[in-house]
């Protein structure tokens, strides 16, 4: 990504178009090309006019330096598959959790209304 474009978005949100924009990110852990074509990891861009123009627009910006970036593996397709067995077991135990919940809540209701019965 260029920090010319990331600049000319900004200006023409300042100048009050795409009114339908209420957040942009347009992090990046490589950073943004300059004009000279050298990366930077600290561009300059007009927020506070920004914030003062379009204070419903949020601008997110995250450029890490490459040292501080940490990279992990991608996983396998075994992997994912795997992922999606414990999310299926975890999505099971909060559903049983939740159902035996209820079950107290209305064995606690019927023991109430027996109290204040007799």
């Amino acid at each position: 990504m260029f920090q010319k474009e990331v600049l000319e978005l900004c200006n023409s949100l300042i100048k009050g178009n795409f009114k339908s924009i209420r957040h942009i990110d347009v992090s990046n852990n490589r950073g943004l090309v300059s004009d000279d074509g050298k990366r930077s990891y600290k561009p300059k861009f007009p927020l506070e006019k920004l914030k003062e123009e379009r204070s419903d627009v949020t601008l997110v910006a995250d450029f890490p330096s490459p040292w501080s970036v940490k990279h992990y593996p991608v996983c396998h397709e075994e992997d994912d598959e795997e992922l999606r067995k414990i999310e299926m077991m975890e999505d099971d135990a909060s559903s049983s959790d939740e159902e035996s919940s209820e079950d107290d809540a209305s064995s606690s209701d019927e023991e109430s209304s027996e109290d204040d019965l007799g």
